[in-house]
């Protein structure tokens, strides 16, 4: 028998006495050993004769009654008697041997549900954005995530990408500059090895045109051309832009290619295509021919520019 499953049982006994049974009577089917033996485990302690029913010397009478397995897995043996309540058990005993197992509960049933794009985002051609998904049970290693348009698979994003961890899975999508644009589309994620476990957008978002504008850039100006910089004094770092390299930038001192500070975590990137800090170079610090300044947009990292060696010498130095 299973922990969960509860089976109906009938068991036929024989009046071999010179009484007849019935419940008037107080004769019972019962438990042996009532609450304490193996039988109570499974139902009820007592199994009566319907009312009104009387079981005479030599006939037979069948009680039907449901058996619930214990919780608890292992070897059983429930036995049964007759028993004149109050007075004495009687008769054969009838007992049989049960083996309780316990079924595993089942795995969860594996799902994926897309939470990005899925409200009506407007994503441009030539950008990255992040597709997002959730998903419970176990829906396999990696998944693929493809484009619909109208819903027509149109492109495959990402052949085979992690499923992800801890029920959240997501993939950067670098959006290809030239393309099909519109307000039609939706992404499909799905199992690999679970083929029917997917899910797609809920609601259509919408891809637009690359930007026709020039590509961002930044070039460093000042130092650019073996300056020397004196430590103690304030010296003007320049820049030039073009495009839309965000409103603020970085600024990181180098020396042999390596970080060795930085000057500003963020500051305006200017205007008109043009920037500029201050920087107060402290008293104390490296110096050397080999520095060199970094510019970086903070909204757009990969948009940077470092500057030719300069050199920084202490206060009085001449350089040499």
């Amino acid at each position: 028998m299973n922990t969960k499953t509860s089976v109906s049982v009938s068991l036929t006994m024989k009046n071999t006495g010179n009484t007849p049974w019935n419940e008037a009577s107080l004769i019972r089917l019962g438990c042996v050993g009532d609450s304490a033996g193996d039988a109570a485990k499974f139902g009820p302690v007592r199994i009566t004769i319907p009312a009104g029913t009387s079981v005479a010397p030599g006939a037979q009478h069948t009680f039907t009654f449901t058996m619930t397995p214990p919780a608890t897995p292992g070897s059983y043996s429930p036995k049964y008697q007759m028993v004149w309540e109050g007075h004495q058990w009687f008769g054969d005993k009838a007992s049989k041997n049960i083996q309780v197992t316990s079924t595993p509960a089942p795995a969860p049933v594996a799902s994926i549900t897309v939470t990005a794009p899925n409200s009506g985002e407007t994503w441009q051609r030539g950008t990255s954005h992040a597709v997002t998904w959730k998903y419970t049970g176990t829906p396999g290693s990696t998944v693929n995530i493809v484009l619909l348009k109208a819903g027509t698979e149109v492109g495959t994003i990402i052949g085979s990408t992690s499923t992800g961890s801890g029920g959240t899975g997501s993939y950067t999508w670098p959006v290809y500059p030239s393309g099909l644009t519109g307000s039609d589309f939706k992404v499909s994620v799905q199992s690999i090895s679970q083929p029917a476990v997917k899910d797609t957008s809920n609601n259509y978002f919408t891809i637009t045109p690359a930007s026709t504008s020039s590509p961002a850039s930044i070039t460093v100006t000042a130092p650019n051309g073996w300056e020397t910089w004196q430590r103690g004094t304030t010296k003007t770092i320049t820049w030039n832009y073009a495009g839309s390299p965000g409103s603020t930038v970085k600024i990181v001192l180098l020396k042999g290619d390596v970080e060795v500070g930085t000057i500003s975590a963020g500051t305006s990137t200017g205007s008109n295509g043009k920037g500029s800090y201050s920087w107060p170079i402290a008293l104390s610090g490296l110096t050397g021919s080999d520095f060199k300044v970094s510019v970086q947009s903070i909204s757009q990292p990969a948009i940077k520019d470092s500057s030719n060696s300069f050199r920084i010498t202490y206060r009085g130095s001449t350089g040499k």
